[in-house]
């Protein structure tokens, strides 16, 4: 999935939950993980600002340096971590699952959610 298409998927309007292996979140539970949209997009556009410093200050994989147009990258605004250095892309990656998407926090919540259910159905 592309980096930007994972909002829009996870705020459909008919979204009434998620399921994870871990368990189902309710849609209040994803809006307390996420925020508002607009709360959404502005961790979006720091993690771009981060990507479009990297790409400015030559944070490049070496073997793509010569194919790649700066410019163009930024001008598209599309973000590609693969042209990226090694250690810069890996970084990006922990910054936009534990930053943008919070994957951390909604792991956690779905492995509580499954926990409490599990707990009254013992009860």
């Amino acid at each position: 999935m592309k980096i930007d298409d994972f909002y829009s998927t996870i705020t459909r309007s008919n979204l009434s939950g998620v399921s994870l292996a871990a368990g189902s979140l309710k849609r209040e539970t994803i809006e307390e993980v996420y925020g508002s949209p607009e709360e959404f997009l502005e961790r979006y556009s720091s993690f771009q600002k981060r990507y479009i410093n990297l790409l400015k200050t030559g944070q490049i994989d070496p073997s793509k340096i010569g194919r790649v147009n700066i410019d163009t990258l930024i001008a598209g605004g599309k973000i590609d971590l693969n042209i990226l250095s090694e250690e810069a892309a890996e970084q990006m990656r922990r910054v936009y699952s534990t930053e943008v998407l919070r994957l951390p926090e909604l792991f956690n919540r779905a492995r509580t959610s499954k926990y409490k259910t599990h707990l009254f159905k013992r009860l």
